[in-house]
């Protein structure tokens, strides 16, 4: 965002003013009710307002209309013409209404890889709204991804729509609705299978005061638990068949950390408390506690340290089911190797307590780049709670006594669109029923968003309010210039040009970012940078302005070397950007502009 201060004089910034006009320009979706309240709350401010005031609130609204999610840029115009009038200007460029996603993660801490597709509409109905619908699929062995041979596997699928839309324009309050569909197989950690469907409703705030984010959220779902294998436990068949969970919940996240892939200072806490009961056959109070500490030591050095915490606890005289308990994951270990089993079968925990402490370091020739060296050591564990004869300080007991750990060393990367991690784990102490995995586990996380890939521009055509064409880039009196922009219609002002024309107007422009885009995707950063380089060299002025330009290496550049389009036997469709401004020369020459010198 940026600011334009548009007066012939200087402004005393404590000079009274009032705000008369709020106007929204480049709006062809948005609805007037969306932005309604923020120009009200800009018309309301008392007669008189010191004008460095009024700055300081457009620049607050401009800052919650970019919050939306629905604008690529939002800038703000203040204009005063010396009297206490002052018309604020917003300028929008939306978003486009819908683009694709992909999203790949691979991990072999848990030997699994999980990819989803879906599609995002955008403001489709005027209000910042979004419309979200998505399907994932993954897949799970026994052995890591990159090593040979036989192995076994487990499948997931799930399918998910979304709609979220904003509490009265205000982005720090979203309401969203949530319908899902989920396959889920465990039978490499146990033998059963989950199928659930589930509907969610949330209500997220932000506390401005402190920066915490909220969420109040109700869960309904229908879980179904199947079995599978021969090998399965008398614990995981008495939880076999259906159940129905309603349960409302609130969740409180702060996030201070300079970075979310590889943070060097911050912190970061997570706490979720859930109560089950609402109806269904599912009665329990669940907690959850995920906190982060990063230090800065200076020359790059930092430590993360790493809290993770959780109880379960059963009402009634029920126990707690397999799909709702906690669920282990510790570097050294497999996925849900620390915690209860029943024979082959991993059975969850009721009770949760992991620690971990890593050390950052600077590479070698790579100080300055998102590439850090990974000394880590991590322990946790799990244990059941017997609700029936409770004896929660002997389950707290055993939570300490008998703890999983793990040391390494490795590395850690965070780019774009990619996490990387490479660690040598070996385990340090164990239980007789952990399974670990020592030697090399390597974490890879792509998230790849195709809305950079849009064949068609935007059109930003239109305005909730038109402009009087007078004031254009050429005028220096603010009245329309006939000899440059042609005969003044009032029809040009009130009435927006068709929506191709936006589309044409860009056309090259879209292709020319797209093929950068897929370039960048592809090749890594340096591709497009020595393509724009090159373009740039190849068009710098060889030939007087009035001569007939050709440029074949701009044509090779640009991929338009074997195409014959209309502008290669009629001529250029643009005027050069070189050539003489005859009407600017001859104002030049009879001193009529303050643009320059008379030549």
């Amino acid at each position: 965002m940026f600011w334009t201060f548009d007066r012939k004089h200087v402004v005393d910034l404590g000079a009274p003013k009032t705000v008369s006009v709020v106007q929204f320009d480049g709006v062809s979706r948005t609805s007037a009710t969306l932005l309604q309240p923020h120009s009200d709350a800009l018309l309301s401010l008392p007669h008189g307002t010191p004008f460095a005031d009024i700055a300081q609130n457009a620049h607050e609204t401009a800052m919650r209309l970019h919050a939306l999610g629905i604008f690529q840029t939002v800038d703000v115009q203040l204009d005063t013409d010396g009297d206490e009038r002052v018309a604020l200007v917003f300028t929008v460029v939306e978003k486009p209404v819908s683009h694709g996603f992909n999203k790949t993660v691979f991990r072999s801490v848990d030997n699994s890889m999980a990819m989803a597709s879906g599609i995002r509409y955008l403001n489709a109905m005027g209000t910042a709204e979004t419309i979200e619908a998505s399907y994932k699929y993954g897949v799970d062995t026994d052995v890591p991804l990159y090593e040979k041979g036989a192995f076994s596997s487990q499948l997931s699928s799930g399918f998910q729509a979304l709609f979220s839309k904003p509490v009265n324009g205000n982005a720090d309050q979203v309401v969203s609705l949530l319908a899902s569909r989920e396959n889920v197989s465990l039978g490499l950690q146990s033998s059963y299978a989950q199928q659930v469907t589930g509907l969610k409703a949330m209500y997220k705030f932000i506390d401005n005061l402190v920066g915490a984010k909220h969420e109040v959220a109700y869960n309904a779902s229908w879980r179904r638990l199947i079995g599978a294998g021969k090998s399965m436990s008398q614990t995981v068949a008495d939880d076999l068949g259906e159940s129905f969970k309603s349960a409302i919940s609130f969740a409180t996240t702060v996030d201070t950390r300079d970075d979310i892939g590889l943070p060097t200072s911050g912190h970061y806490l997570k706490t979720l408390i859930e109560g089950a009961g609402l109806g269904g056959d599912i009665r329990h109070v669940k907690t959850n506690v995920d906190a982060q500490m990063n230090f800065p030591l200076g020359h790059g050095f930092s430590v993360a340290s790493t809290l993770k915490s959780g109880v379960l606890w059963s009402l009634g005289a029920g126990k707690s089911r397999v799909n709702d308990r906690f669920a282990s994951s510790i570097r050294g270990f497999t996925q849900n190797g620390v915690g209860p089993k029943d024979g082959n079968d991993f059975v969850g925990g009721d009770l949760l307590a992991s620690v971990g402490i890593s050390l950052y370091t600077p590479l070698p020739l790579l100080e300055n780049k998102p590439i850090k060296g990974h000394f880590f050591a991590n322990a946790g564990n799990m244990v059941k709670y017997d609700s029936i004869k409770p004896d929660f300080n002997a389950s707290t007991r055993q939570l300490f006594s008998s703890v999983s750990s793990a040391v390494g060393v490795g590395i850690a990367a965070h780019f774009s669109y990619l996490r990387f991690e490479l660690n040598y784990c070996l385990p340090v102490s164990l239980s007789a029923t952990d399974r670990v995995r020592p030697g090399l586990q390597f974490g890879l996380g792509l998230n790849f968003d195709h809305s950079m890939f849009k064949i068609l521009p935007s059109s930003h055509h239109a305005s909730l309010k038109a402009q009087a064409s007078g004031a254009d880039a050429h005028s220096q009196y603010k009245v329309h210039d006939t000899m440059r922009n042609g005969i003044h219609t009032v029809r040009s002002d009130v009435i927006a040009g068709h929506p191709l024309e936006a589309h044409l107007e860009n056309w090259d422009l879209t292709q020319e970012q797209l093929k950068l885009d897929m370039a960048r995707s592809v090749y890594g950063l340096h591709q497009p940078l020595r393509l724009q380089m090159e373009k740039h060299l190849v068009n710098q002025p060889k030939r007087l302005s009035v001569l007939k330009q050709s440029n074949i290496a701009q044509d090779i550049l640009s991929g338009k070397d074997s195409t014959i389009d209309f502008e290669d036997f009629l001529g250029d469709q643009d005027p050069s950007l070189f050539l003489l401004d005859v009407h600017g020369c001859a104002e030049r020459q009879f001193g009529l502009s303050r643009t320059g010198a008379p030549l």
